[in-house]
């Protein structure tokens, strides 16, 4: 196992047969671009690290639009939270934008290792806590920001991502058309 949950648990300086342990509980995933690994509407208790390649989340709107939620490229962490703490159906969508691999870790796992350790509890809370200020600041950004600020603060957010990625698909991170993105990244050549 590699990734940012062996990355906690060494920092938690837990012993190496825990870490085996847990690390005998997840499953390394070779995933093709395009493959989906959460559906909405499907229940789902994986958490997905991203050791390879890049995932997104996304919803689809009434009029076959997809609306991207997240990226998680290397060494991200992608999952339906609420679907896992509230066991109820996913809310949204996860697939592959690249090939990608990625280490699958059961939901339950997690929490039955938060639950014995303490130190591990306390970095997963912090790691967790951090995703949902990104997420505030997300929706912050989308509220009150112009497409200009939404892309550069979007390049530093990811930035090996704005060369890898569609253009389309960073135009729907951003809530914008690709049209729109062509604009503000030639007005952005420019300054």
């Amino acid at each position: 196992m590699t990734g940012t949950f062996e990355k906690i648990m060494r920092e938690s300086l837990l012993d190496e047969d825990v870490i085996r342990r847990f690390a005998s509980r997840c499953v390394r995933r070779e995933v093709k671009k395009g493959s989906v690994l959460v559906r909405a509407g499907d229940e789902n208790h994986y958490t997905y690290n991203t050791l390879a390649g890049c995932l997104r989340s996304f919803v689809t709107d009434s009029k076959g639009k997809d609306h991207i939620l997240q990226f998680a490229p290397e060494g991200w962490i992608i999952a339906d939270q609420e679907n896992q703490v509230k066991a109820s159906p996913a809310l949204y969508c996860i697939d592959a934008v690249e090939n990608s691999h990625v280490l699958e870790i059961d939901f339950r796992e997690i929490e039955d290792l938060m639950a014995r350790y303490p130190e591990v509890a306390a970095k997963l809370a912090h790691l967790y806590r951090n995703r949902i200020f990104a997420l505030y600041n997300r929706i912050i950004a989308l509220v009150s920001q112009s497409a200009e600020e939404r892309y550069i603060h979007f390049t530093q957010t990811y930035p090996q991502l704005s060369h890898r990625l569609p253009q389309h698909m960073i135009a729907s991170y951003l809530g914008i058309t690709p049209e729109a993105l062509s604009r503000v990244r030639k007005r952005l050549l420019f300054k």
